[in-house]
């Protein structure tokens, strides 16, 4: 069975980029646009991983981050967010502290980089 990513990113061409590069390496890939319905999705579906994008409007992805870890049910499920924030002390201090994300790629990612990312918390 098809391990299940959840991927949130409000920037729809790059979500169907990744989308078809991850079900090509054989993952099921459920694609939210907006995060107004993310915690109701992560909740049903449940899924094997979180591909968060950071920069979003309405809720961004530290706030959806931060919702995932303070709810008991669904706080083991491995995060990894992405961005095309450059990388600062302040910003990998933000997402693995306190926010709790396990891992960050930034835009424009190598695919390669996310695909051995996501082995490396789901396999």
């Amino acid at each position: 069975m098809a391990k299940e990513i959840l991927l949130i990113d409000d920037e729809v061409d790059i979500a169907q980029i990744t989308r078809a590069r991850l079900e090509h390496a054989g993952y099921k890939v459920t694609v939210l646009n907006s995060p107004k319905e993310a915690m109701d999705t992560i909740k049903k579906m449940r899924p094997d991983l979180i591909l968060l994008d950071i920069m979003m409007p309405y809720k961004d992805g530290y706030q959806i981050c931060d919702e995932v870890r303070s709810d008991d049910s669904i706080k083991h499920i491995p995060i990894i967010v992405f961005t095309a924030k450059s990388i600062e002390k302040d910003f990998i201090h933000e997402v693995h502290g306190f926010y709790g994300a396990n891992d960050y790629v930034l835009k424009p990612f190598d695919a390669d980089e996310l695909l051995s990312k996501i082995k490396k918390y789901i396999s």
